[in-house]
């Protein structure tokens, strides 16, 4: 489940009746809020509207429904200033055992009207497959372990990129230390696989891990695999680095320790897991300055150098406040500076669009909605 921006701040209700003796007025601070949003200035509307959400409902002046439209406004901007410049990249997972087909056995392949039905242990690296059943909350058990088999040039949703093997472990770790530890692995193969996701506008990674009856069998395996949230997939997701020239490859190169970090991001928000968020926070911090770094330092064209320069200046920019967030005694405290981390959206876009026209790379759609990128990943908290 996840949590949106306004319910994360929203104020504690008030009791008893409420009468007042006159037409309140509006708060100002609602109106500025708006107003901040409207403009794209969604790093001051986003905090500024959760302050008159706030004030509003201490004070009883009017301009609550102001407040909530510049919230969700500024968090649909941000939203897609970060799948832009991120990839909009964030690891869903899920198991599979129980009923499921015993190690060292599988279901033979059977013909189905579109493709090769197979069992999801018969899935090797590179296959495109559409799965038998959808996966539709992160960590739930699966009761399909079909998938069919297709071209990648045809509709399908997902592609398995890699197949880590985790460390050997006598006792079964938990399923928390096995989702850490394949979320690492399966980061580190998506970039190798995939060096420019973000041209796929919404593109997920996900990743199947064995439960505690298979890892007892001896299952280690964890299956990674990238698809669109919703719609499908007709072409392969796999980039052949030796199709880049210098400059593109110094460009992507430069941009993968943030979209790592990013990818990253914890399940559980700060409202539930302060420390996870602060370390999160940390990695950020180390991953924007080392982006930025590699921007300064990569050899690109001139018609590119100064988009770069600017660039790389917004994200050391906001180094600072992530290690404020890395720091923060509350969940207040760490998407304050959270927010003031974030680059403003409209500039960030922009620089962006003319880093890749520049480059001769794809620029991705980042429209609401594009590529099929569900609403609830900008939530707060899961």
């Amino acid at each position: 489940m996840t949590q949106s921006l306004d319910e994360a701040f929203a104020p504690p209700p008030l009791y008893g009746p409420v009468i007042p003796l006159r037409r309140p007025p509006v708060d100002g601070l609602a109106v500025a809020s708006l107003v901040c949003s409207l403009l794209l200035l969604a790093p001051v509307g986003l905090p500024l509207g959760i302050i008159a959400l706030v004030r509003t409902a201490r004070t009883g002046n009017r301009g609550r429904g102001l407040a909530i439209a510049a919230i969700s406004v500024s968090g649909v901007t941000l939203a897609v200033a970060a799948a832009f410049l991120g990839g909009a990249l964030h690891f869903r997972v899920w198991a599979y055992g129980g009923s499921g087909v015993p190690i060292g056995t599988s279901s033979a392949p059977t013909q189905s009207a579109n493709g090769e039905r197979v069992h999801i242990n018969d899935l090797h690296e590179r296959d495109c497959f559409t799965p038998g059943e959808l996966p539709v909350q992160d960590g739930g058990g699966l009761d399909d372990f079909s998938a069919v088999r297709l071209p990648c040039t045809e509709a399908h949703r997902g592609e398995l990129y890699a197949l880590v093997q985790l460390p050997h472990r006598a006792t079964y770790p938990g399923t928390e230390w096995i989702k850490t530890a394949a979320t690492e692995a399966c980061t580190d193969r998506l970039f190798d696989y995939t060096p420019d996701p973000a041209v796929y506008g919404g593109l997920r990674t996900y990743f199947y891990f064995p439960e505690r009856d298979r890892w007892q069998q001896g299952d280690r395996t964890v299956r990674c695999w990238a698809g669109l949230p919703q719609g499908e997939l007709d072409q392969s997701v796999r980039q052949d680095t030796a199709t880049l020239d210098p400059a593109q490859r110094a460009y992507l190169e430069a941009l993968r320790p943030l979209q790592q970090a990013q990818a990253e991001r914890p399940l559980k928000g700060p409202k539930r897991d302060l420390p996870g968020a602060r370390q999160w926070a940390k990695e950020m911090s180390v991953a924007q300055a080392e982006t930025a770094r590699l921007l300064d330092e990569a050899q690109l064209p001139e018609r590119v150098g100064k988009p770069a320069k600017e660039l790389a200046a917004e994200l050391r920019r906001g180094v600072p406040h992530w290690d404020e967030a890395a720091k923060a005694a509350s969940s207040n405290v760490y998407y304050a500076a959270m927010q003031r981390a974030a680059v403003d959206p409209a500039r960030g876009i922009d620089l962006e669009r003319r880093l890749r026209t520049g480059l001769d790379l794809p620029i991705p759609d980042v429209r609401p909605g594009a590529g099929g990128s569900g609403g609830s990943d900008g939530g707060s908290d899961a």
